[in-house]
This record gives structure tokens, sequence and C-alpha cells, in this order.
């Protein structure tokens, strides 16, 4: 027997309630009929998806897969009716990208403009986030590609190609003791205090990885924000630093409210790159885009030979510090 969809609608609707008899009010249908399509379900799947005691129903782990691909199904559903209306209107899309805050002030905004030239009627956006967010959205088919740096570990569906390599840099005021140094050294990083990227980003996680090679714990009295923003102004109004790319700090570098500094070590040069569900077809779109933003970094400025070599060859950062959960 297969699984038919409206059933998978409906466990998703109690997954989402906590009960059946919420669930069958949302669904506009009686709580006998509910519960029927719930056993014809279990009987397809030939397990157990739910079950019930006085606080509501809840999912087995059997329940849990099927509501993945019901979340799955409902997304795609709900992008197709979009693409439908989209044609209708007489425009092309949807294309959604996912940004790390550094792709989204550097190459994404020039792809965009550029694939917008070409193709004016396409409706496309971009969203940012921090990496372990972006990944599941990712996953979940809520954006066709994802551009941020490498590094972390990934589920194997998702396949990830390098751009280019950048210096990361150490930003700070320009009274701070550290911008007498013309580079930071290890030492340095250790003594000073810090604005750290909340975990789930991958710059947090490489920089916990260094310290703990080094076998040092990560600088106390940190302070952590998922806001670039927040990041800049914490630097500008008090001694601390945060580890930043410069395009992401260019408008506070030519004003001279911020300096950076480089890190005099390997190890802090960072690779973006494309991550895609390979599982997924790529509309013509998103390949374009993909292409624009290959062309964009073969022309960047950081692209030097390694950066070539690590792009032809699949090589990143990761070999220089091991990832970590």
């Amino acid at each position: 027997m297969s699984i038919d969809q409206k059933r998978l609608q409906h466990l998703l609707a109690i997954a989402r309630t906590g009960s059946f008899g919420r669930a069958a009010t949302v669904l506009g249908i009686s709580q006998p009929a509910l519960s029927t399509s719930i056993v014809l379900l279990e009987k397809a799947a030939g397990g157990l998806v739910l079950t019930r005691d006085r606080s509501g129903a809840k999912l087995t782990g059997l329940g849990e897969i099927l509501v993945g691909h019901a979340r799955s199904l409902e997304l795609l559903l709900g992008r197709a009716a979009t693409e439908t209306k989209l044609f209708l209107d007489d425009v092309q899309g949807p294309l959604i990208i996912g940004a790390s805050p550094v792709a989204a002030a550097a190459v994404v905004p020039q792809a965009i403009l550029r694939l917008k030239n070409e193709m004016p009627r396409l409706a496309v956006s971009m969203l940012e986030g921090v990496d372990d967010l972006m990944i599941a959205r990712l996953t979940a088919g809520e954006i066709d590609m994802l551009v941020s740096p490498l590094g972390a570990r990934l589920p194997p569906e998702i396949e990830e190609e390098p751009l280019l390599r950048s210096a990361m840099t150490v930003i700070m005021r320009p009274r701070n003791p550290l911008a007498r140094h013309r580079n930071l050294t290890f030492r340095h990083l250790m003594q000073a205090e810090w604005v750290l990227p909340i975990p789930g980003n991958a710059l947090r996680r490489r920089l916990e990885a260094y310290f703990l090679l080094a076998g040092v714990p990560l600088p106390a009295h940190t302070i952590a924000t998922n806001s670039t923003s927040g990041i800049k102004a914490l630097v500008r109004q008090s001694d601390r630093v945060a580890i930043m790319a410069r395009a992401m700090a260019e408008p506070e570098l030519a004003s001279f409210t911020l300096v950076a500094r480089p890190i005099a070590d390997e190890r802090f040069m960072q690779t973006l790159g494309i991550k895609r569900w390979v599982h997924r077809p790529i509309s013509p779109a998103a390949a374009r885009f993909a292409a624009i933003l290959g062309e964009i970094a073969a022309r960047h400025p950081t692209r030097g030979k390694r950066v070539q070599k690590a792009a032809s060859d699949k090589i990143d950062t990761p070999q220089l510090l091991p990832k970590v959960k």
C-alpha cells in the first residue's frame, strides 16, 4: 500500500497542534475520520506513527520521518503555487539565495545584480543567517543554494563548491592598544577581549577549534551576538576585538571609525563556497547565478594561486582546521 499525500498532511496537522481534536478542527474534518486516516497511514507505513496520552498525541520515530517528508511536500507544493502565479504574471523564478553575513556583504549582491540585468523578469530573494540555520533551510528546500564559508560538517546530501579564499582580519577601534601592531599573532588573540559570533556559526567553530588545538580555552568574558552591526558597535565603543572579513566592515574602515589588522597565521584564511542539495534539480536561474559567482570569484583581488588550486582541486580551508560539530 502506498502512502497517501493527504494522510501525510493529516499527520502534519496533528504534529503541529498536538492533538487529534485540534487537528480535526484545523483540517475541517471529523475526529473519527482523522483517526481512520492515521490508521490507514500506519498500515501503509508499516508501524505506529503516533502515541496518545492525556496530554495529547506524540510522534514516534517513524512519525518524525513521515512528518519531515510531509513538510518537504508542503513546501514543494507551495513553491509550485508561487512559480505558477509568477509565470501567469509574466515573472520568472523565484530564486531564493541563502547567504552568510560575509557572503551577503561581498560577492552575493554583485552576483544578484548581474543576474537581474540578464534576467529582468526574475523574482530573486536573498536570506541572511548563521550557518546552521541556513543549512537547515537548504535541507528543507526553503532556499535554492547557500553561499557561506566552507568547513562545517554537512549532511552527505549537500555538495560544496569552493569559490574564493580570503584572509580574516581582526577589527577594533583605532585607539585599541592592539591597533599599534601591523600583524596580530596567536598570543595577541589569547590576551584580547572578544565579541564572538553565536554558536552555530562556522567562524565560531573555527575559533573554538583553533584554541582547542593550541591547548588553551577560548578567551573568557566574551560577548556573543548574531548581529553584524552589533559586533561593530560593541568593538567601536570598547577595547574588544572581533574577527571579520574586511568586506563586512568597509564603511567603518573607510571612515576610520574602525581599523583592521591581519592575523599572521595561515589558519585564519576563509573559503567561501556554494552549497547545494544534490537530490534537488537546479533551475536555469540558479545555474546561471552559480556561474556568475564563479566569474566574480575568478576576478576577485584575493584570489591567488592557492585559491585557484583550491577551486580546481576541491581543496578548502577544512584542511587547515579540523571540522568540528
